[in-house]
């Protein structure tokens, strides 16, 4: 079942390899949410601005962030229970 939304993440903990940034977790709705493989990160340009997206599963879901590279905001974009 694939659930989605567009949700802002409260809060994300995350480094930056290579000048990018990488998710190590995520939390949102009092839920923390550790980031055990990425499976595809990848860019889309709105504007003059980049919005990084990124899909991982915690081993147990798939999940789909963003983060919007202006507002410095992510977002959960879906969820899916495997």
């Amino acid at each position: 079942m694939i659930f989605t939304s567009d949700v802002e993440i409260s809060r994300a903990g995350v480094v930056f390899k290579y000048g990018n940034p990488q998710p190590v977790w995520i939390e949102s709705n009092g839920e923390k949410v550790s980031v055990k493989e990425i499976f595809y990160s990848w860019t889309e340009r709105k504007g003059h601005y980049l919005i990084y997206k990124y899909t991982f599963t915690d081993g147990f879901d798939a999940y789909e962030i963003a983060l919007n590279s202006l507002s410095m905001k992510w977002f959960l974009i879906a969820r899916e229970e495997l």
